[in-house]
């Protein structure tokens, strides 16, 4: 199997070698190495935001705590409908 995959890569290659003085192809590339080295850091601080995250939430939390935290919730939830209504109402 590996060996397969060499000789595709390989034919690729062949086939691509003649874009590889391009100057078009060349403008491209100096582009997208930073776009992709961009790309690759956001992702990690996604990465690290969820991982935080889950941790944040598969801590056990104390019942004082969490009963603070589910009032604070409904009054969200009330205000995001009290929103929602006026906005229905409006349009």
């Amino acid at each position: 199997v590996s060996g397969r995959t060499v000789r595709g890569i390989e034919a690729f290659g062949r086939r691509t070698a003649w874009a590889q003085d391009m100057m078009v192809v060349d403008a491209i590339r100096r582009i997208n190495l930073p776009m992709a080295r961009l790309s690759l850091r956001i992702a990690g601080r996604v990465d690290d935001a969820s991982r935080r995250l889950s941790q944040r939430v598969t801590r056990p939390v104390a019942a004082k705590a969490g009963a603070k935290a589910a009032r604070g919730a409904k009054t969200v939830v009330s205000r995001a409908r009290r929103a929602s209504r006026r906005a229905g109402a409006a349009a």
